[in-house]
């Protein structure tokens, strides 16, 4: 208890630290006097040194004066005499005047190398700069001719590159069009090979089936000879069948002589390709045969260019080109008529609420029509009525009156669609309200109603059509 800790009251904490601070403060007041004491010590020694180091030069500077005047012993003896005070007063004037003199020459002389310093300089500046404006001069000189000399080797270099590129692909093309020339030679040979074995197999063909023509047209020569031999005299020249008959024969004669001529044709032709190929038989390859194209039809294998061949892959490709356009306008198209289809059946559905919109209406103004009709027949037979109960004088006018509504009636039972019951008379005060004349209102009000609706309807098929 109390070896590690320390227990203090209440004032005790507040006094150490009192303490603490006094001690520190006084801590630094010493510190602070003995650097003071240091720095005012060694300033002093250094002022005390310097003190003497003058004392002793003045006193050295005297005596070397002293020497140089030769007055040693005067100033050995006589130090402390007026005379020596004064002496050394014109010794200090003169010492001074010699070193303003010296400090003015060196002056000037500082001046004066200070100009030659600078105009040699000067002089060295603007040598070194004409040195080099020369120096930049050749070098841009020699810079410029030797980009000139590039550029022309260049373009020499360039020209004959060209000139060595362009000779070696001229004997490309030239070596190429040979070998495309001997292999599309080899290939036409080939071809004319095989077509040559087609159409003289073909040539075979038609030469058999011509002897076989030839064979039958033979023996139906010979029946017919046979029974023209068989036949009697005397019926051959009544029978004007035989006649025709010998009519067909010479037909048949003359078919057979045709054939003949196409078979040696034949024959020359079978000759022709079996012998070798020659520019000769070429050309003789190339004749039409008029004659025997009814027989036989000869397959020749068409011969590929590489020109051709490049210009038809052109002509797919911008084929599939426009395929592809045309793929893509069908498809807007497509898409177009399904938009138009769309709005076509919301319209017709519109069209539909709008017709049976109209046929309400027109039912409703029916009904309305007809039940004003009803009510002006009451009224007209209420009026007369009343009229019959007037006096005399009114008869004529009722007869008018009458006149008029059978007119009147006749002409809207004639041009209406609805019947109105006719009245007998009608006061002159309701001539007006005549039913004939509201019937004729309301029969054109609904004529224009109908024509409205027909224009409408023949708008909306006129754009139909024009749409679609």
């Amino acid at each position: 208890m109390g070896q590690t800790k320390v227990f203090l009251r209440a004032g005790h904490m507040a006094e150490l630290d009192a303490r603490r601070v006094q001690e520190l403060g006084n801590a630094a007041n010493i510190i602070q006097s003995e650097i003071r004491s240091d720095i005012a010590r060694r300033r002093f020694v250094a002022l005390r040194s310097a003190a003497i180091s003058m004392q002793s030069l003045t006193s050295c500077m005297v005596v070397a004066v002293l020497a140089m005047l030769g007055l040693q012993q005067a100033y050995a003896f006589h130090l402390d005499s007026p005379f020596f005070f004064l002496l050394l007063v014109a010794l200090a004037h003169k010492l001074y005047k010699e070193m303003r003199r010296e400090s003015a020459a060196l002056k000037i002389q500082t001046k004066v190398r200070g100009h030659l310093s600078k105009k040699s300089y000067t002089g060295l500046k603007q040598s070194v700069i004409v040195l080099q404006t020369g120096m930049r001069a050749m070098a841009a000189c020699n810079s410029f001719r030797y980009t000139k000399r590039c550029k022309k080797a260049t373009l020499i270099q360039s020209h004959w590159r060209g000139h060595r590129d362009l000779c070696y692909y001229k004997m490309l093309v030239k070596a190429s069009t040979v070998i495309q020339s001997g292999w599309r030679g080899m290939m036409v040979r080939k071809d004319f090979r095989k077509s040559k074995m087609g159409a003289s197999g073909a040539l075979q063909e038609a030469y058999d089936e011509l002897e076989k023509q030839v064979e039958d047209l033979r023996l139906q020569l010979r029946t017919e000879r046979r029974l023209r031999v068989v036949m009697p005299f005397n019926a051959l020249d009544q029978d004007p069948e035989f006649l025709c008959q010998a009519d067909l024969e010479e037909a048949k004669g003359q078919e057979i002589r045709k054939l003949h001529q196409s078979l040696e044709a034949m024959h020359k032709k079978v000759e022709g390709t079996n012998s070798p190929f020659t520019e000769r038989e070429g050309e003789g390859a190339q004749i039409p045969i008029e004659e025997a194209s009814s027989i036989i039809k000869e397959t020749q294998v068409p011969v590929e260019v590489t020109g051709k061949v490049e210009e038809l892959t052109s002509e797919v490709e911008k084929l599939k080109e426009m395929l592809q356009f045309e793929k893509e306008r069908a498809d807007n198209l497509e898409k177009q008529y399904a938009e138009a289809l769309a709005s076509g059946e919301g319209r017709r559905l519109k069209l539909e609420e709008t017709e049976r919109r109209v046929h309400q209406l027109q039912e409703s103004l029916n009904r309305m029509i007809y039940s004003m009709s009803g009510q002006f027949s009451e009224l007209k037979m209420i009026l007369c009525a009343s009229s019959n109960s007037s006096s005399p004088s009114g008869f004529p006018a009722r007869d008018d009156l009458d006149d008029d509504s059978s007119a009147s009636s006749d002409t809207t039972s004639a041009d209406s669609d609805f019947t109105f019951p006719a009245p007998t008379s009608t006061p002159p005060n309701f001539s007006s309200f005549s039913p004939g004349a509201f019937q004729l209102i309301v029969q054109d009000l609904s004529a224009a109603e109908t024509s409205g609706t027909e224009k409408w309807e023949n708008d909306r098929e006129g754009a139909f059509d024009d749409f679609f």
